[in-house]
């Protein structure tokens, strides 16, 4: 017979995704948070054995969810060549509130990608990180932003999947530019990675509206069938950034931000708002824009690649 699971009460500033309680309590029950709200309910709520209140209350905050990161605390994944290098880079986001990340990786060569890839699954093998994201190398050079155009190459499946499997399960999601010949069809990466269990990230490119729509329906059919799928959606890589901008200018395509961003290709695709530049970042979208396109009231707007 198991031994009962302890209660644990947790008391002060507690910020929740809908409002900041000053005084609040948090119940955890073994791994799993079984109440939260008002120290003044508490007892009411049948939680009666909160702590008293202390004079400098800590702020409790959900931990983050961290989707997309290269690196932090002066080491990158990109360039680390063991996982206790690329460990540097995980305590520095711990240490911060980072609960959950998924380690990214950019262009690089085919070999190079190959030993950072068996890196980062040592480190998911060890429950250090929960995934990894391979951002290129299938990715426009007119959109490519930071990474090297020089080590950009074109799709290559049996590459995509040497290296899901070198992932060993753990490859989570890949950002692909959908207008590259061989990403999308029977056969193509976004095939393969749906196969390995992964999912396709629409970035980097240079797609038009046709194109990003296309490529999201293929993706869709592909997932709606697909046995051990991590969701039913593909996602879109620091939408805005990288890929062709939204403008009023006459005649111009809108590219990923309209295929991904209107109510049917919302349908299709989540938007990833988790890498820097991406989402409310003053200096990328206009507070206005981000509020509309969450909205999905069909008028989305634009911004720049940093």
């Amino acid at each position: 017979m198991s031994e009962p699971t302890s209660t644990e009460y947790f008391r002060g500033r507690v910020v929740t995704p809908t409002e900041v309680i000053d005084d609040g309590v948090v119940v955890i029950r073994g791994e799993t948070i079984v109440w939260v709200g008002a120290a003044a309910r508490a007892a009411h709520d049948g939680w009666p054995d909160a702590p008293d209140p202390v004079a400098t209350p800590v702020t409790m905050l959900p931990g983050l969810v961290d989707l997309h990161t290269h690196g932090g605390g002066g080491a990158s994944y990109p360039d680390a060549t063991t996982p206790d290098e690329a460990l540097v880079a995980v305590r520095e986001h711990l240490r911060h509130g980072t609960t959950t990340l998924v380690a990214s990786l950019v262009t690089a060569a085919p070999e190079t990608l190959r030993q950072r890839v068996g890196v980062l699954a040592a480190l998911v093998d060890a429950h250090e990180i929960a995934g990894i994201h391979l951002e290129g190398p299938f990715i426009s050079t007119t959109r490519c932003g930071a990474q090297d155009p020089l080590l950009i190459q074109e799709p290559d499946v049996a590459l995509v999947r040497e290296l899901a499997e070198l992932a060993r399960g753990h490859l989570v999601t890949m950002t692909v530019a959908p207008e590259l010949a061989g990403i999308a069809g029977d056969g193509g990466v976004v095939d393969a990675l749906i196969t390995a269990g992964a999912l396709p990230s629409f970035g980097h490119t240079d797609a038009s509206w046709a194109q990003a729509a296309d490529a999201l329906a293929d993706a869709r059919a592909r997932l709606d069938v697909a046995p051990d799928r991590r969701s039913a959606r593909s996602t879109v890589t620091h939408l805005f950034n990288g890929m062709r901008p939204l403008t009023s200018c006459p005649g111009a395509d809108p590219g990923v931000p309209r295929g991904g961003g209107t109510r049917r290709g919302r349908d299709r695709a989540h938007r990833r708002r988790d890498a820097p530049g991406a989402g409310a970042g003053a200096e990328h979208l206009q507070p206005r824009r981000c509020a509309e396109h969450r909205a999905g009231d069909g008028r989305d707007g634009g911004g720049r690649h940093a």
